[in-house]
């Protein structure tokens, strides 16, 4: 369960310790603890379940949520889930969860009843008791007393969810065992479990089915409830291939799908904004179907928020590159490209697009990639803008607009240009550094011929390196000629970098070992984005 603790902070003896351990006074956790009113602690509100029925949410104060961030943030040091683990943990979601039982024979969801709620303050108590932790009794309790509302984990604070995945290692272990003795594979998303096989018929320690009744294995059975939790019988479900087989949601017959549904309502909610507009369509979605939207006013946000979100789960399951995906992504960009960068990979290709041009020279013999920046103009390497005479669109090559260099700078390879081509769209800047392995984009322009409409790649970043003075990204992508001036984007469709180093020499069949990309931070040292004053004290000095 757990990794080593770098700080040894272990084992906790006093309430003291506790305050030290995470990084606050003795006295801010004696009054959210002990001093602040009961009925201040939390703050309670229902929202709808899916299949129908009320959630109660129980969310802390600021005092209390303080202190469950912190000691969030150490238990994410130490604890390591499994890997049947797919719930309330990075990286991991519904949809991994799911493509663990893609083409299954049988399928068998069993719900943990009252989860949460389940798991009281004496078994917390005991997990801050044991091992790795070893906590003293007292530092025990009131790292549990930090963690429950009367006595049990609250369905809403920041802690629950790591805490019940801890509770849960050894019935989690002795799931797996069980699962693999009987050629099965087990994977649990919260209070959600799983357990499926290719077997023609499920081992009857799994489960077994008369006359349309289902009733869980007594050796699965008994593992549950040695754990100290109860089957929720009016949620136990056993599926065949032979019909559609559910997990977390998502069918997983052939490949993890979302329902029919939900295709048609992004394609209905993309007609009625074309159609009628926003402001209409989303007083029609608040009128039919958002019954529980607490702002009357705010129709149309609302609207758009629902529709995005749709869309980007609808990517998340099917990937980003699915054809019926980046269809309705397209529509959505044609009607508010405002709404993309808030999404992950096709959110920055279509923003990248729209915010680069290629730039030529007089001749037309060479050709490279420049991009808008926001507030600052067009963005490409020195380079280029010493040879770069005009940009154009690539569907509108035709079209070229005049290029001049306003400020460029050659230890860095970065310029800054001025023409009349009118920008599409802006991107914005991301200035602090990047680490090692970080997800990155690439967006330009290679060996362009008239049609070409650019190249997306995506990659990370692998290492770093100095040269004339500056640091460069090392990218896992190929950079080749007329890539250099391309922005080199994160996940939020912010620039991050320039793409400087590629192929110098197809012909003689020269690479290099490696392909680079400028931090856009190095744009600071230039007078276009130095405030007034720091210009000021420059041409003083």
């Amino acid at each position: 369960m757990s990794r080593s603790d770098p700080q040894n902070s272990f084992p906790l003896r006093t309430g003291r310790d506790v305050a030290r351990f995470l990084s606050t006074s003795w006295a801010a956790i004696r009054y959210a603890l002990y001093r602040m009113p009961p009925a201040e602690r939390y703050r309670m509100f229902t929202i709808s379940k899916r299949g129908g029925g009320r959630r109660t949410i129980e969310a802390p104060c600021v005092q209390i949520k303080i202190l469950q961030d912190a000691l969030l943030r150490r238990l994410e040091e130490i604890y390591v889930p499994r890997a049947s683990v797919h719930g309330f943990t990075f990286g991991r979601s519904i949809v991994t969860n799911a493509k663990r039982h893609v083409g299954c024979t049988w399928l068998l969801n069993v719900d943990l009843q009252d989860f949460f709620p389940s798991i009281h303050i004496g078994r917390i108590i005991g997990l801050f008791k044991a091992a790795p932790f070893n906590c003293e009794r007292e530092a025990a309790t009131i790292l549990a007393q930090i963690c429950t509302l009367n006595r049990r984990l609250p369905q809403g604070g920041p802690t629950s969810p790591i805490i019940s995945n801890m509770i849960c290692f050894k019935m989690d272990r002795q799931i797996l065992e069980l699962a693999k003795l009987n050629r099965c594979i087990y994977t649990r998303y919260a209070d959600d479990i799983s357990i499926s096989t290719r077997l023609p018929e499920l081992p009857p320690a799994i489960a077994t089915q008369q006359g349309g009744a289902v009733t869980v294995g007594n050796e699965l059975s008994s593992i549950i409830t040695s754990a100290r939790f109860q089957i929720n019988a009016s949620k136990v479900r056993l599926q065949h291939r032979s019909h559609r087989l559910v997990v977390t949601g998502l069918k997983v017959n052939r490949f993890p799908n979302v329902r029919r549904q939900l295709i048609s309502q992004i394609r209905a909610m993309l007609y009625a904004w074309k159609k009628f507009g926003v402001e209409k369509a989303g007083d029609e979605f608040a009128a039919k179907y958002d019954r529980r939207s607490r702002n009357p006013f705010s129709a149309a946000a609302a609207f758009r928020n629902v529709l995005l979100g749709k869309l980007l789960f609808l990517g998340q399951v099917r990937g980003f590159s699915d054809k019926r995906f980046t269809e309705f992504a397209t529509q959505l960009y044609d009607l508010d490209p405002t709404l993309l960068p808030k999404a992950p990979t096709y959110g920055v290709s279509q923003v990248a697009r729209a915010a680069t041009c290629v730039l030529t020279n007089d001749g037309e013999s060479q050709t490279a990639t420049g991009f808008f920046l926001q507030g600052v103009g067009l963005i490409t390497c020195d380079h280029v803008a010493k040879w770069a005479t005009h940009a154009f669109y690539p569907d509108t090559f035709s079209s070229r607009y005049s290029v001049t260099v306003t400020e460029s700078k050659a230890d860095a390879d970065l310029a800054i240009c001025k023409t009349d081509l009118p920008p599409r769209y802006e991107l914005s800047p991301y200035f602090p550094d990047l680490r090692n392995n970080t997800g990155v984009f690439l967006y330009g322009f290679p060996q362009y011929n008239p049609g070409f409409p650019g190249q997306f790649q995506q990659g990370q970043i692998t290492g770093r390196r100095q040269m004339f003075g500056c640091t460069r990204y090392i990218v896992s992508m190929r950079i080749v000629e007329g890539n250099s001036g391309g922005p080199l984007l994160n996940g939020f469709g912010q620039v991050v970098g320039v793409a400087v180093t590629g192929d110098v020499d197809q012909r003689k069949g020269y690479s290099p070992a490696d392909y680079g990309a400028i931090p856009i931070r190095y744009l600071r040292e230039f007078a276009a984005l130095r405030s007034p004053k720091e210009r000021t004290d420059t041409s003083g000095a």
